[in-house]
């Protein structure tokens, strides 16, 4: 009996920090708007992409397997795609922490989450995408 409430408290904790969102995706002046953002399926390596096509976006998402691209008006929005590369573990996250656009240039302003308490045993990646207001220049911290 105590072997299965054991296991039972254990599945659920994992179940949980599973499904628990934090902080990374707080928009600040509607500056952004989230797309996609999943902790499996992004690139092994940490990096970003500024995207300005129709027809790059749908091969990013090609390259997520992620069958349903959505539309984007790319006159008005540009989409920034970051990854955080492969993790040892559940937990981690990446997202935006704020935008600014200052004439031609937009800076995003990167955040990154490290897991606290327990996490899945598992290997992720995970990635953010988000549509940001068209400017010349994308710069990501």
């Amino acid at each position: 009996m105590k072997k299965i409430i054991a296991f039972s408290v254990m599945l659920l904790t994992i179940v949980t920090a599973c499904t628990t969102k934090q902080g990374v995706t707080t928009k600040s002046d509607n500056a952004y708007q989230t797309l996609t953002q999943n902790e499996y399926g992004g690139r092994e390596t940490k990096s970003h992409e500024v995207i300005t096509t129709s027809a790059a976006l749908a091969t990013l998402y090609k390259e997520l397997n992620i069958e349903q691209v959505p539309s984007v008006d790319f006159d008005k929005y540009n989409v920034v795609a970051l990854f955080l590369g492969q993790k040892n573990s559940g937990g981690y996250k990446i997202g935006i922490k704020s935008v600014t656009v200052d004439g031609n240039t937009a800076t995003v302003n990167t955040e990154e989450i490290e897991p606290s308490g327990m996490s899945t045993m598992a290997i992720t990646n995970p990635y953010y995408i988000a549509k940001i207001a068209k400017t010349k220049n994308v710069v990501v911290k």
